[in-house]
Order: structure tokens, then C-alpha cells, then sequence
């Protein structure tokens, strides 16, 4: 199977609403990345082209991803995954970006997810090549899954803990939500009503 690091994309969160109307700030975004990423060692990745094996391994990684932003990313700022960008920050380039969100993404985000996750997708044309950004929002419809549940801790990608499941299913309450997000300050409380 692909080695660990194989993976043809790259990821990263918005500092804000990043839409259709703003690939240039799609493009900014992208660059940064992979000036951080050029100070990372690259982890073998290499040119060859996988194989179908390799790329439904691939997609169900990429659903994985995706999941993870839609069950973990802040209300204000989206989760992108900008494929055909390795992770060491090489951009690789994807032969047809439109087709790629048409036959693959859609069917991962629509058919391999449950509840389907919303998504937006910008076909970004670079100097080095074709790559496509998924755009996925935080989900008011969490926890998704594609077999376990995902979640994001920082830059990783983690299999959701019982009790991380437990906040994630607490959290579609807004009332809950709104509590669960207090986790850890100090409140106070006061009982209003006949005494």
C-alpha cells in the first residue's frame, strides 16, 4: 500500500470565510502553506502514478480528511484540502480538477459520508500545475463518519475518542454545544425563580 506521507494533498484551515469569489486569497493561503511546508522534510513521496488499489486507499483517506474538518473545524474558519499538493509542498498538479470534484469528491462527500457533508470546491490554476481546494465548513449535522468517527487535534488527523464521540454528539444541542465549549472555565451559577 502508499507509503505513510504519500498522500496527494496538503491541508490547512482558512483564517476566515474563503468562498468561490475569493481564489486569490484561495492562492495566498496555498502559498503560505507551502512556505511552512518547505521547512518540513518531505516524506517519500514520489512521481509514479498509484494504482487502482492505491487510489481507493487514497480516497478513502481523503474522505477521512474531510470528515475530520466537517466534525472539527471552528464555526468561524473552514478546513481546505488543496489536492495536488504533496505534503512537503511540491505541487504535483491534477489533470482535471473538475472532473476530480465531479466523480470523486462529490461521491465521498454525498454518498461515503453519513450525514453527507456540505463542501465547496475552487479549481485553483497555478505555474506548476492544476490543483483543486476543498473547502469543507464546521457541520451542524456532526459527527459524520465513513467507518470510525475523525476529529482534529492541531495539524493531525486522529480516530474521535469515546468521550471526544460523546462531545460531538453533545455538541449538535446547541444549548449543550454552548456549554461543552465552556469546558474548563470557571462559572458560575445562579437559580433564578420562587424561593
Amino acid at each position: 500500500g502508499p507509503r505513510a506521507g504519500r498522500d496527494p494533498w496538503t491541508v490547512g484551515l482558512s483564517a476566515g470565510p474563503v468562498g468561490r469569489a475569493h481564489p486569490a486569497r484561495l492562492q495566498a493561503h496555498l502559498r503560505l502553506l507551502i512556505r511552512l511546508a518547505h521547512g518540513l522534510r518531505a516524506h517519500g513521496a514520489g512521481d509514479d502514478e498509484p494504482d487502482r488499489e492505491e487510489r481507493e486507499d487514497l480516497l478513502h483517506r481523503l474522505g477521512e480528511v474531510v470528515v475530520a474538518f466537517a466534525n472539527s473545524a471552528l464555526s468561524e474558519r473552514q478546513g481546505i484540502v488543496f489536492v495536488g499538493v504533496l505534503p512537503d509542498g511540491t505541487i504535483k498538479g491534477v489533470p482535471d480538477p473538475d472532473a476530480l470534484s465531479r466523480d470523486s469528491v462529490d461521491k465521498i462527500c454525498r454518498e461515503q459520508c453519513y450525514p453527507a457533508i456540505r463542501y465547496t470546491t475552487v479549481s485553483l490554476t497555478l505555474p506548476q500545475g492544476r490543483v483543486l481546494a476543498i473547502l469543507v465548513p464546521q457541520s451542524a449535522l456532526r459527527p459524520h463518519f465513513t467507518g470510525h468517527a475523525f476529529i482534529r487535534e492541531g495539524s493531525k488527523t486522529k480516530k474521535a475518542s469515546p468521550e471526544a464521540f460523546e462531545d460531538l454528539i453533545t455538541s449538535r444541542h446547541s444549548k449543550a454545544g454552548k456549554l461543552l465549549a465552556l469546558r474548563g472555565e470557571v462559572l458560575s451559577i445562579r437559580v433564578l425563580g420562587k424561593q
